[in-house]
């Protein structure tokens, strides 16, 4: 289960990431930890939130995990 520390976090960077490729008028797509689950659990990953820039890619540019 996830802290509240953890969730503040998460929330803060997400918002940072939307609000940066806003301002850059960026193309982006964002993924909960289901997308991506069972590629990272075979690395032993746990992924929370998942982020690609431009186009839609079979790896995310960006993952937030724990």
């Amino acid at each position: 289960m996830s802290s509240p520390e953890h969730e503040l976090l998460k929330t803060a960077i997400a918002r940072l990431l939307e609000c940066c490729a806003e301002a850059m008028d960026t193309p982006r797509h964002r993924y909960s930890s289901t997308t991506f689950r069972r590629d990272v659990k075979a690395k032993g990953w746990e992924l929370v939130e998942c982020y690609c820039v431009g186009e839609l890619k079979e790896i995310p540019d960006f993952a937030e995990g724990k």
